[in-house]
């Protein structure tokens, strides 16, 4: 059977990795502090099996990859927005610059 705190881990950590699929990474951060509490609880719980926290700490390992994943691309996504944006910026300047040259 398993531990309460046992499935709380696997639901945060689940619910974890599909608020990092859309981007919510204040949530994430959120959800990883709770997380980190339930699994402090697994620490010190006797009625899980080394088997229990095997499997566990696997899928967690899995999770935390794709998590990572995640989050690395979503900093290059927000590095070519910055980029795009300072183009942009770059070419108005140069526009208003030849619009008071005129």
């Amino acid at each position: 059977m398993y531990d309460q705190s046992l499935t709380q881990v696997l639901r945060l950590t689940a619910e974890m990795e599909n608020r990092a699929a859309d981007g919510d990474w204040g949530a994430v951060q959120e959800l990883d502090a709770a997380r980190l509490a339930e699994l402090e609880k697994l620490n010190h719980s006797p009625s899980i099996g080394a088997v229990q926290r095997t499997e566990t700490l696997s899928c967690l390992l899995q999770s935390n990859h794709n998590i990572v994943n995640l989050a690395r691309e979503a900093k290059s996504n927000l590095s070519l927005e910055r980029e795009q944006l300072v183009l942009g910026r770059k070419a108005t300047d140069s526009y208003q610059l030849v619009q008071e040259g005129l």
